[in-house]
């Protein structure tokens, strides 16, 4: 099936319109009825019309009234009209008729130059329509932080497919603030981030709260005796996510207040990076439990309390409160809920 033209058919154009007054016809003695004749055009909404436009790109090719309609596959005194209106929108003349042929004048010349950006942005938007349409319509853009990108969201948008097989998905990789920065500004659809924090720019969804805890190789001391003394685990090289992030800060208040000044060895965005390099007795990491349950249960990993008092996070997705969420998006929020149960319920 052949695509739709990017701008609507120039046959569209009124074809017994009467021809654009001349120069002499439009003089008026009367200063008040001369300044009407030509309207201002901060008064047109809207200003362009592409129909108009098309013609007026096609003339400026062209030079001739007789190819712009051979062309476009209208009348002579359509593509007239069309032109006609046009500089009466502008509130000037774009061309010079000679007995041979049009030129453009020099605020033809400036309109040209604008006319093409237009039609070109109007070309990416209509891809941009079609690629939607053909993928079903359905869009979700999610952002999050690399912990539940990796460990989460393959197996909750496997399922979200099997309703959605056409569903155009993209996801960015980023933290809190970032994630609700980029859902600020209309760039993504859902932000899945932990804090409980009220924002009123956006709906909060709960989703799971996880814990916190220490991560380290089998072989390490705190496997078999999990510390207690804030000296003891203040001297431990420690391995966590990446400082400024609002992971990293909350647990930092947390050592905080239970007196523990920790060894920063390695910050890091990268959960996998930070897992591996406890695995091989670089430090003890800081991670959730789910995202290492797996490396346990095969015996790579071992892992201990966050000293005497737990740190749990709670995690929800967001979406923009002025923005109503589709069924797709709907049904993501509450797979990822269900995804995320699972694997706290694993043991």
């Amino acid at each position: 099936m052949p695509a739709e033209p990017l701008i609507a058919p120039a046959e569209m154009l009124v074809e017994d319109a009467p021809e654009p007054a001349t120069a002499d016809k439009a003089a008026s003695s009367d200063p008040a009825a001369e300044e009407q004749s030509v309207p201002s055009p901060r008064s047109q909404q809207p200003l362009f019309d592409t129909r108009q436009l098309l013609t007026f790109s096609t003339l400026a090719q062209t030079g001739s009234f007789t190819q712009t309609a051979r062309e476009l596959h209208v009348s002579q005194s359509a593509v007239s009209h069309a032109i006609g209106d046009l500089e009466r929108k502008v509130g000037c003349r774009l061309f010079e008729r000679t007995s041979r042929r049009v030129l453009l004048t020099l605020a033809g010349e400036q309109l040209l130059h604008h006319a093409g950006k237009i039609s070109a942005e109007m070309a990416v938007a209509y891809e941009s329509l079609q690629s939607l349409r053909n993928w079903g319509q359905v869009q979700l853009r999610i952002s999050a932080p690399a912990s539940v990108c990796d460990g989460l969201l393959p197996h909750c948008l496997h399922q979200v497919r099997r309703s959605y097989p056409h569903a155009r998905i993209s996801i960015s990789v980023a933290d809190r603030r970032e994630s609700l920065a980029e859902l600020g500004a209309g760039r993504v659809d859902v932000a899945v981030c932990p804090g409980s924090e009220p924002d009123e720019r956006f709906d909060r969804f709960p989703l799971f709260n996880d814990e916190l805890v220490f991560v380290m190789a089998p072989s390490h001391p705190w496997a078999s005796s999990p510390p207690t003394d804030p000296a003891v685990i203040g001297a431990e090289p420690l391995l966590t996510y990446r400082r400024h992030t609002y992971t990293s800060q909350l647990i930092q208040s947390h050592f905080t207040s239970v007196g523990i000044h920790p060894t920063i060895a390695l910050d890091c965005d990268s959960v996998v990076t930070i897992r591996e390099m406890a695995r091989l007795g670089m430090g003890v990491a800081v991670l959730a439990r789910w995202a290492i349950a797996s490396e346990v249960a095969a015996g790579h990993l071992a892992w201990a309390p966050l000293g005497l008092r737990p740190l749990v996070r709670k995690w929800a997705a967001f979406s923009l409160r002025t923005r109503r969420l589709s069924l797709a998006q709907t049904l993501f929020i509450e797979q990822l809920r269900r995804t995320a149960l699972d694997r706290l319920s694993s043991p």
